[in-house]
């Protein structure tokens, strides 16, 4: 069989890869294998319990390596802890077999994590593929994995509402919210007490990071969405697509970036269970309420660490640092007080980046006004090798350019208009890509996306160049509204004085 899986493989693919291959398939084979004796024999029938204790004792060393076992269905297609999962001829039977169960219950993501014991695992596997449990629904399914207790090990979810594929913007900006309301029921769900594995969290950073592969501009100019009421959840997700994204300028290959965005997700965990009063504080803080505030890295921490302690679930161990780190300073400076360690994790030197540009251009009840994007990063700069690490900071400057995308800019023209999409080549940071948003008269519009690269046939002259950069607050433009009047439903404040 092993020679079999070989000739599948494309020319090129790593070793380690191959491996990971020969795993999921075995996997997938061991499983769909197990489901189809336990709808002939009882469990206790020798065929029956080898095939189980098979299962069960591959399971085992894949939580032990791995801390989970998942499976996500997306289409026909399957994958195993986020690699696609490309089937044999030996083994396309089982694997329609397996698909074909999926689909039927509407599963989308089918999770085993650390602590399955092989009674629950054969409990599990009873209620999946017996006939009595054949026109069972998702919800029956669900139902019966929390009446048996199951669900401390074992999960289920949906079709992924995160398989937005496609460059669409509209699509990117469906992704954008769910993201956030994802953010909210995983954070309502753990001050609950409740532990749900981060299976669909780790969905959403692999939807996110398409995105950013097929459209970074855009998804970088939503981050210029801000809600005051929300701020903390709506934060979180702009420093999460800010850090994946300068993740992957910095060469992080899709696993870290998995990783790097979870930690970012949850890098202000530890602000939820403290008081509205003190975090929406329009004056200075007091001395004990300056305690509180900043003790929101160890409870976020503290509960992250406990999660991961508890087995069940699998907390990137960079999520505990980033959430401890991501206010330290390069020189050590900053919360909490690292006088006996010399050292911030690279996950915290990125996060701390894009936490503190977000802070920056976001209201606050302590700063009524934001910083424009291009003051931001001035701002930044001259904190280079004392509050940010110098490379990442330079990386993370290219990436969001001169005139980062959310800016508004006068044209010489006397029109203005927003940055929607830097040039690759830093000799064009002068010349983005703008929407122009007034005529030259001065009048409101929803313009076209100019190239400033553009030149006239017959002077050879720029049809338009930047001036300077504007403070929208002062014009009255939610930069927001121009990203977002890209949904389908063409509703937008944007026209609105």
């Amino acid at each position: 069989m092993n020679g079999q899986h070989a000739t599948t493989f494309e020319a090129g693919v790593s070793a380690p890869e191959i491996q990971t291959q020969k795993e999921a398939l075995l996997f997938i084979e061991h499983l769909g294998r197990a489901l189809k004796v336990i709808k002939i024999y009882e469990p206790n029938n020798l065929i029956a319990e080898r095939q189980i204790n098979a299962l069960y004792d591959l399971m085992r060393g894949v939580l032990l390596r791995q801390q989970e076992a998942t499976l996500l269905l997306r289409q026909s297609t399957l994958f195993f802890n986020g690699t696609k999962v490309r089937f044999t001829i030996n083994s396309y039977e089982i694997f329609k077999f397996l698909t074909q169960i999926l689909k039927k219950k509407g599963i989308g993501i089918l999770s085993f994590l650390p602590g399955l014991t092989r009674e629950a695992l054969q409990l599990f596997l009873l209620l999946l593929g017996r006939r009595a449990a054949e026109d069972a629904s998702f919800e029956d399914i669900a139902s019966e994995i929390r009446r048996l207790r199951l669900d401390t090990h074992i999960s289920i979810e949906p079709v992924s509402s995160f398989d937005i594929g496609g460059a669409r913007e509209e699509d990117t900006i469906k992704l954008f919210f769910m993201g956030i309301s994802h953010l909210k029921e995983m954070f309502a769900k753990f001050l609950g007490g409740q532990l749900p594995p981060l299976t669909l969290s780790r969905r959403l950073m692999q939807s996110i990071f398409n995105h950013i592969s097929e459209n970074e501009a855009f998804l970088l100019g939503l981050t210029t969405v801000k809600n005051f009421d929300e701020y903390t959840l709506n934060h979180s997700m702009n420093v999460c697509v800010l850090s994946i994204a300068l993740g992957r300028r910095l060469g992080l290959d899709k696993n870290e970036l998995a990783e790097l965005g979870i930690s970012a997700f949850f890098h202000d965990y530890g602000k939820m269970e403290l008081p509205k009063e003190i975090l929406d504080k329009p004056g200075a803080l007091e001395a004990d309420e300056r305690k509180i505030i900043e003790s929101h890295v160890y409870r976020g921490a503290e509960k992250l660490f406990l999660l991961k302690e508890s087995g069940m679930v699998p907390v990137p161990v960079g999520a505990i640092n980033v959430a401890m780190e991501h206010h330290v300073n390069i020189d050590l400076t900053g919360y909490p007080n690292y006088q006996k360690k010399n050292t911030i994790s690279f996950f915290s030197k990125i996060v701390k980046v894009c936490d503190v540009f977000d802070a920056l251009t976001t209201t606050r009840p302590y700063r009524p006004h934001a910083f424009r994007r291009d003051q931001a990063l001035s701002i930044m700069a001259a904190d280079t090798g004392v509050g940010f690490d110098p490379v990442i900071l330079k990386v993370f400057i290219n990436m969001m350019g001169l005139f980062p995308v959310g800016s508004l800019v006068l044209l010489d023209t006397g029109e203005l208009g927003i940055v929607m999409e830097n040039h690759s080549d830093s000799r064009l940071f002068f010349r983005p890509k703008v929407r122009l948003v007034t005529d030259r008269d001065g009048a409101r519009i929803m313009g076209e996306v100019m190239d400033l690269t553009e030149t006239n046939p017959e002077t050879k002259r720029f049809e338009r160049s930047i001036v300077k950069s504007l403070d929208p607050e002062e014009y009255r433009i939610n930069i927001s509204d121009y990203f977002l009047a890209q949904s389908s439903s063409g509703v937008s404040q944007a026209m609105k004085d």
